[in-house]
């Protein structure tokens, strides 16, 4: 008698096994992935690993090892946490990172860990963020991803305003004379930027920022963390053109990484509001063609498109030319119509980014648009004014 179910299950089970998808994959920086049947451990000389359950322990040298995909993180408690993280429910997100984190096994404790350490990062827990790094820096000091750990912790000690920062600075420091050498130095002098800049010691946070120098190709993780925070961090000391001149350095190398490539692009967009609103409306609203980006990202760059938007409608409105010329007035109330989707769209984010209640306030600043639809397409940038 035949069982279709039993069958059915079968072969599911076996086509799953020949996709790979029930098996760690080692992603190698040249070369094709390796697919196990477990990665067993992962230190700065080694990444281990059987390619059957009853295969031989086998190693590749860490640094020829781009990165290691854990078949358990595409189901259970680290699918969900990605899952949160991708619509910038961070809080959410760290919960169940941390569920990952109190698995039995190393890359459990490890990568969820690190999740649950940039989890909390981006919803601003600091010190929270310092204390889930430093477990795999106490924790797996000979793994990986251990030099890494470390200047994440040291970040968010110096976001959190710890006195720590400066020790687990010192430390690298002290780790760089000997075989690591610069990559810990330049941690170290990320960590002292950060510090600075917190203190408000400018200056300092200029000069570190220059001696820190990650390689792309060989750091992309920590490569791009730190040159993020870099340009929003020029940003924020009103350095906008430096600001764009770091992130336009980076976008070359993220065009094969789209998911990073929105949020550089939205950086740009904010250090562009003072110098060029027209510019910055350009690239905030590129956010809402490209299909990466969180929900908080693209909720901060509509909030602020619509604002730069309603700021020059009100701009032109208020030049007594406007009302003498029909064309200028079209486009005063083009400008509204977009100013006002695109504040729309940022007041229905679900987010709790701040920028949504500003949304909601300014909208509420805006008196009804005559005979607007009330599904209106999505906002497109008007053609500059006409002259």
């Amino acid at each position: 008698m035949f069982r279709p179910l039993l069958i059915l299950a079968v072969l599911t089970c076996a086509l799953a096994a020949a996709d790979g998808t029930d098996k760690d994959r080692i992603i190698q920086k040249s070369g094709p992935p390796i697919e196990a049947s477990e990665v067993i451990s992962e230190t700065a000389e080694n990444v281990s690993y059987k390619l059957t359950a009853n295969a031989q322990l086998a190693t590749k040298r860490s640094g020829t090892v781009l990165r290691v995909d854990y078949a358990g993180m595409k189901s259970g408690s680290y699918a969900a946490g990605t899952t949160a993280m991708n619509r910038g429910a961070y809080d959410e997100a760290a919960d169940r990172f941390h569920e990952v984190a109190q698995g039995t096994t190393e890359w459990e404790k490890v990568y969820g860990a690190i999740a649950e350490g940039n989890a909390l990062e981006q919803s601003k827990h600091y010190a929270d963020a310092a204390k889930a790094f430093a477990t795999v820096v106490t924790g797996f000091p000979k793994h990986r991803l251990a030099l890494d750990a470390t200047y994440r912790m040291g970040m968010n000690q110096a976001w959190a305003k710890d006195p720590a920062a400066t020790k687990t600075a010192d430390g690298l420091t002290e780790l760089s004379k000997g075989p690591i050498g610069q990559p810990a130095e330049s941690r170290a002098n990320a960590i002292r930027a950060a510090k600075a800049l917190t203190d408000g010691v400018n200056l300092k946070f200029e000069e570190y920022g220059k001696k820190t120098i990650f390689r792309p190709s060989e750091e992309s993780d920590v490569w791009f963390h730190f040159n993020l925070w870099l340009a929003d961090a020029y940003r924020q000391t009103g350095k906008g053109k430096d600001a764009g001149r770091v992130i336009d350095s980076m976008l070359p190398t993220l065009d094969n990484d789209p998911a990073r490539k929105a949020q550089a692009i939205g950086i740009k967009g904010l250090s562009l509001i003072d110098s060029d609103p027209q510019a910055a409306v350009v690239e905030l609203l590129k956010l809402d063609v490209l299909p990466f980006g969180s929900e908080e990202l693209r909720c901060d760059a509509r909030y602020n498109a619509g604002k730069l938007l309603l700021a020059e409608a009100k701009a032109l409105a208020a030049n007594p030319d406007t009302a003498k010329d029909e064309r200028k007035t079209a486009f005063v109330k083009d400008l509204q119509r977009s100013a006002r989707l695109v504040l729309k769209a940022a007041a229905d984010s679900t987010t709790t980014q701040p920028s949504k209640a500003q949304a909601e306030t300014l909208l509420a600043t805006m008196p009804p648009e005559e005979g607007a639809p009330k599904d209106a397409a999505p906002a497109v940038v008007p053609a500059p004014a006409p002259k």
